[in-house]
């Protein structure tokens, strides 16, 4: 199944789509990972691949994507479709552990197709949340939109699914401060897709210490 469909499936159910398909296991090699992303049931594995390479390409991380996480337990907030992101952190937490005995991994970022929102349900929803010891989610669900209630091209979904890890990896990898610069992928406040989308990708790292 093509990636183009499987974002089709996303669009119109906000659920989880049967896209994924197998990656062969790998080894970590000599040295550890810097990001890894950890992709949930129901989020395309083709996507996670190329946000890999891409992501990879950007920073000159080591930057790796595993096997689908498994989210049987994670239950939507009652009368609603949308989901807790601390709740799914908190599931995966045992899982992470394990891969970072394996892999190390500075930063895991959570994939998922599920629409999240805060634990306290303050705002429409979020794009991204993030944890302790180094943990964020991603959702790409209200990031599928386009123009017209149609859905948004390929490219332009990953593109944004690539702006928000670049955001993750600025502030929870090399812990920047967020921007009022809406160049940078820190820029604050980030209130929706017209944000998201002008916002650029500049990651301004942290200058060495001699």
């Amino acid at each position: 199944m093509s990636v183009r469909v499987c974002f089709i499936c996303l669009f119109i159910a906000f659920t989880e789509s049967a896209c994924n398909g197998p990656k062969p296991q790998f080894s970590a090699g000599s040295e550890g990972l810097d990001v890894v992303l950890l992709p949930t049931e129901g989020f395309p594995a083709a996507v996670s691949n190329l946000l890999e390479k891409q992501v990879a390409k950007d920073t000159g991380l080591q930057v790796r994507a595993m096997l689908p996480l498994g989210t049987r337990d994670w239950k939507p907030f009652p009368d609603s479709q949308q989901y807790d992101p601390s709740e799914l952190v908190r599931l995966a937490y045992p899982a992470i552990e394990r891969l970072r005995k394996n892999y190390d991994g500075k930063l895991y970022v959570i994939l998922t197709a599920r629409d999240i929102n805060t634990t306290d349900r303050n705002l429409r929803f979020v794009f991204s949340a993030n944890f302790s010891q180094n943990v964020a989610v991603v959702s790409v669900a209200r990031m599928v939109a386009g123009n017209s209630g149609q859905p948004a091209s390929d490219d332009v979904i990953i593109g944004r699914l690539r702006k928000m890890i670049l955001r993750m990896i600025a502030l929870q990898y090399y812990n920047l401060e967020r921007s009022a610069d809406i160049h940078e992928v820190t820029y604050s406040p980030l209130m929706g897709l017209d944000d998201l989308d002008a916002m650029g990708t500049v990651l301004k790292k942290p200058e060495k210490k001699h």
